[in-house]
This record gives structure tokens, sequence and C-alpha cells, in this order.
């Protein structure tokens, strides 16, 4: 009786310690997110900024983007003086491109050219971001033209096939 009721006390424990476990890890936003924190902390990312960060953080580590990816764009980033809300806001601009399908590693690219350019021109704090905004706004704008355009050659090859097979059927 003592070995069965020692089996439910350890099974409980278990039971508990994993359902505590899985609602810090919401919370915390899993452990690729807190091994990214950590990385991000030892490159001198600051606390703050990596948790006014962290929702677009997760969103891009669910869709698929790897930890890698982020960090070089955060570190990026915050090499050329971008901070706080700033940082996140570009991180959330990269996270809708995300959205939009584009390769996370693209948009990485994205982001980081259009803040070196930024930084080139001298350009600081917001209006750094408002650059790594409107370069990510171009790109999305790119991309629904050539969606666009792909619909329209699908139409276009839609129209020739009904053209061409009416001519087969009077032959």
């Amino acid at each position: 009786m003592r070995k069965l009721l020692f089996i439910f006390a350890v099974a409980g424990l278990m039971c508990f310690l994993s359902s505590e476990y899985a609602f810090a890890e919401g919370e915390d936003g899993g452990p690729a997110f807190i091994k990214l924190k950590y990385t991000l902390r030892q490159k001198g990312v600051s606390e703050n900024d990596i948790t006014l960060a962290q929702k677009p953080i997760n969103n891009m580590l669910k869709q698929g983007t790897t930890s890698k990816d982020i960090e070089r764009v955060i570190i990026d980033l915050s090499g050329k003086g971008m901070k706080g809300k700033n940082l996140r806001n570009s991180l959330i601009s990269m996270n809708d491109l995300i959205n939009d399908g584009e390769n996370p590693k693209n948009a990485g690219n994205i982001v980081s050219r259009a803040a070196h350019e930024a930084h080139v021109q001298g350009l600081k704090g917001r209006d750094l971001a408002n650059k790594v905004h409107e370069a990510i706004q171009q790109r999305k704008q790119e991309r629904n033209r050539l969606k666009q355009l792909k619909k329209e050659r699908k139409q276009e090859q839609k129209q020739w096939k009904i053209k061409r097979g009416r001519k087969g059927k009077r032959k």
C-alpha cells in the first residue's frame, strides 16, 4: 500500500512540475527565447531592450526564424544605436514581413541593409527606425506587385488555353 501511495505521489509531483514548466514556457517565450535572451545579454543588449522586443521575437521564432538570424539582426541594430521602442518597432516590422511570406533570412538582410544605409547617412534613433520601416514597406509592396503579376499571368494563360481549346474543337 505504501509503494502505491509513493508511486501516486511521485506521479502527481511530476505532473505538477511539468504543468509549471509549460506555464513558465508560455510566459518566458520558451527555451529558444531564453537562450537567445542569454546570448543577447552577453553581447551587450540591455535587458530592457530584450524585454520590449520579446513579443516580435517570439512571433518570429514561431514562424520558423532561427535564433541566429534574429540575434544577428538585433546585434546589428543595437550596434547602430537603435534601442528601446525603436528596436521593438523595427523587429515588429520585420515580423510583419515574415508573416507576409518573406524568407526570414532575407527579411533580416533587408533590415540590416536598411539600418546600415541609414547609419551611413548619420541617422540615429527614430530616424534610423523609420528608414528600416520604409525599407520593409517597400519590400512588402514589391512582393504584392509580384503576386499581382503572377496572378495576371495565370489569368492570361487560362484565357489562352480557353481560346486554344476552342480552335482545336473547330478543326
